[in-house]
């Protein structure tokens, strides 16, 4: 073989961009050796080396060579008895290993429509004839995925071989008496150090920014000889192939260069220069070619390599910066919405001027209503400090609750003293806010000197059925210094409500929230169910006595709502039933032992009315109970601690209860037997109820034994 003439390395190494060292893959020619060849059942060796497909050994499972479509006829098939042999020579005689040493591949394809016949064969380097093995591969099979494996030889430097036998084993189960061992194709090659390499990969790439027009490199060669010498001579070195003839030249190299000696050397090898005026490249273009380089080893063989060229330009245009999205929230009762959209801009690098955005188009609107009150709008500085009014009207009521409007804005613009119009996109969104739902709390009580709302939300204050004296005149009734004879509704934000009345008023204190967005009503108050229950009406002579309606409207149809109450009780034992309008018998109840302090959680899904109501009756007078209320979320519900209650059970067993659950929330038994390693083992899980006996899950099976309850 020719190649094996080359006992040099010569390296190239460009000082646009650090370079390395590399090896490269040759292929090696083989030819079927018939001769030695049993014919097998179908097809024949030859078959085995005919596919047209671009093999790259680099890259040698793409592209595949056919091996679908391949019948037994168009292929190698043993389809015998015994062990298949196939031999081949290489095309080019001996071929003889470089110094350094060389790892020689084989690639073997299999048959998609039958992978299992090829997973057990061997192959065998010769040189000569067939009877001396030069090194062995045994145990090859071929992938049943991806029909494709890869044999390697790694041989000492001066190794001679010029043939090669594959020996084919029966890997079909299915037949044992017949061997049916089959290949679709085969190619050969070596890796190994080459003779002249172009490092980086990527090759020559320059690069040009306005008003730059010339760009250019120098390329450095260095040559490395072999233990055994041998001169080297370049001819020739071009760029060939340009997508723009003439912009890439070649300056600096003489021929021929002649490098020789025993030690490596480097030296200058050539310039290589773009001209921007040649190729005529546009902002972003670039223009290419291949760098080439023509040598030889002085009285032998003539060698070309090539490696790409490239040159870029840059020179950006004028571009506007805008937020890839803008997304608004329309609050009810608001019927409309806008917010600001950033917009900035890069002018022109090569003939700046001032942006003109003339119009804001809403496309693909999933609801009418979108708009843009700031065009036209002349933008004169680059920095971001302009914007664009997007606003979204729902007079039309389009947009219902808990949906989202969207639109595509496409804002066009163009530069002053330009016709040419460009056009940017940004997504436009509108999500309109549940209707909030509205609480009015009836209480029914004989006020004190001074009534405390402790959430900072705005309240309505009215007193009905105002008291007569003795003479049969109305008692006056001032809140926050206003006469109620006078002006009988007052609204504040004011935390506290002072309320004066004369010595006979009796009436109905009336406190309605609004303005609270969602199902968390009175969120600035929530009680600490750690300690005691935080009143939610302060110094409202809550007691026993007192009767409460709890009302609630604009709910939305189908959504679950959570209300829960706070009780807490005194020193005697009280109940409290709660009722749901519309039923007659009390859905939940309260009683009280030793001042324990409780929350009972309610829950419904709203019906079309959108309304409903509960109520808490007096009972028995004398007792502070009912502490206020949460309207929620069920992520927001309070999970109440549970009471635990031990008693004794028969033989070693014992009894163990839970009350003051909260059904939506999941409790846990555990138990550990030391609590000092925090080993907690679950015991049982309990869900959907208030309270519950774990009697039949506890079996104690320890002298000692602890127990807790977790939720989550």
């Amino acid at each position: 073989m020719k190649r094996l003439k080359i006992k040099f390395m010569l390296l190239v190494m460009a000082v646009l961009s650090g370079l390395s060292m590399s090896v490269q893959a040759w292929d090696i020619g083989l030819t079927a050796d018939t001769a030695n060849t049993p014919a097998p059942g179908f097809g024949n060796i030859g078959f085995t080396l005919d596919d047209p497909f671009a093999y790259d050994s680099d890259t040698p499972m793409s592209p595949m060579p056919d091996i679908t479509s391949r019948v037994l006829e168009v292929m190698y098939s043993w389809a015998k008895e015994g062990d298949a042999i196939l031999s081949y020579i290489l095309t080019d005689g001996v071929f003889t290993v470089a110094s350094g040493g060389e790892t020689i591949n084989l690639d073997f394809y299999g048959r998609e429509l039958t992978p299992i016949r090829d997973d057990d064969f061997d192959v065998v380097l010769y040189n000569g004839d067939y009877s001396t093995p030069v090194a062995t591969l045994t145990g090859l099979g071929i992938d049943d995925g991806t029909f494709y494996t890869r044999g390697s030889f790694t041989l000492a430097e001066g190794t001679q071989f010029d043939r090669i036998q594959i020996t084919g084993h029966n890997s079909d189960p299915a037949t044992p008496t017949v061997n049916n061992f089959t290949l679709a194709e085969i190619r050969m090659n070596t890796r190994f150090a080459p003779p002249l390499v172009f490092l980086p990969a990527d090759g020559i790439v320059l690069n040009l920014a306005y008003p730059e027009t010339l760009s250019s490199g120098t390329v450095d060669v260095t040559f490395s000889p072999s233990s055994i010498g041998g001169n080297v001579q370049i001819t020739a070195v071009d760029v060939i192939r340009q997508t723009h003839p003439g912009a890439f030249r070649v300056s600096g190299f003489s021929s021929p260069m002649v490098l020789s000696g025993s030690t490596p050397s480097t030296v200058v090898l050539a310039d290589v220069e773009f001209d921007l005026s040649v190729a005529g490249l546009s902002h972003g273009q670039t223009s290419t070619g291949l760098f080439e380089v023509v040598w030889n080893e002085i009285g032998g063989a003539t060698y070309t390599n090539t490696q790409p060229a490239s040159a870029t330009y840059s020179a950006p245009p004028a571009s506007l910066i805008l937020p890839g999205s803008l997304a608004m929230s329309l609050d009810d009762p608001a019927t409309s919405v806008s917010s600001n959209l950033t917009v900035s801009f890069t002018a022109d690098t090569i003939a700046p001027a001032n942006v003109e955005i003339t119009a804001v188009l809403f496309a693909d609107a999933s609801h009418a209503g979108f708009s843009c009150s700031s065009v036209p709008l002349t933008l004169t500085d680059a920095v971001p400090s302009n914007t664009l009014a997007i606003a979204f009207d729902n007079a039309s009521d389009s947009l219902p609750a808990k949906e989202t409007a969207t639109a595509t804005a496409q804002v066009i613009w163009n530069e002053t003293g330009k016709v040419d119009s460009q056009t940017n996109a940004v997504s436009v969104s509108v999500f309109r806010q549940p209707v909030a739902a509205n609480v009015t709390v009836d209480k029914i009580t004989t006020p004190v000197d001074t009534d405390v709302l402790t959430n900072n939300v705005v309240a309505a204050v009215n007193w009905g059925e105002v008291g007569i004296d003795g003479a049969g005149l109305a008692v006056p009734v001032t809140v926050n210094g206003v006469d109620f004879a006078v002006e009988p509704v007052l609204t504040t934000s004011s935390k506290a409500l002072d309320v004066t009345y004369g010595a006979a008023a009796i009436g109905q204190l009336q406190i309605t929230g609004t303005g609270v967005k969602g199902y968390n009503k009175f969120d600035a108050s929530v009680p600490d169910v750690g300690g005691n229950i935080n009143t939610l009406f302060s110094s409202m002579a809550v007691s026993a006595n007192d009767d409460y309606n709890l009302s609630f409207t604009d709910l939305q149809e189908g959504e679950a709502y959570y209300l829960q109450l706070f009780f807490s009780g005194g020193t005697q034992g009280r109940a409290v039933d709660i009722f749901q309008a519309g039923n007659p018998t009390a859905i939940a109840s309260w009683s009280n032992v030793a001042d324990v302090q409780t929350i009972i959680t309610l829950s419904w899904v709203a019906n079309a009315t959108g309304t409903e109501s509960f109520s808490l009756p007096t009972a028995v007078s004398g007792d502070a109970c009912f502490n206020g209320f949460a309207f929620t979320t069920e992520a927001d519900v309070i999970v109440t601690p549970p009471y635990i209650e031990l008693g004794g059970g028969s033989g070693e067993n014992f009894s163990m209860s839970s009350s003051n659950m909260t059904p939506l929330a999941t409790y846990i038994l555990q138990s550990t037997t030391d609590m000092a390693y925090n080993n907690w083992l679950d015991i049982a899980t309990t869900t959907g109820v208030s309270e519950v006996n774990w009697d039949s899950v506890i079996v104690p099976t320890n002298n000692a034994e602890f127990f807790r309850v977790i939720s989550e």
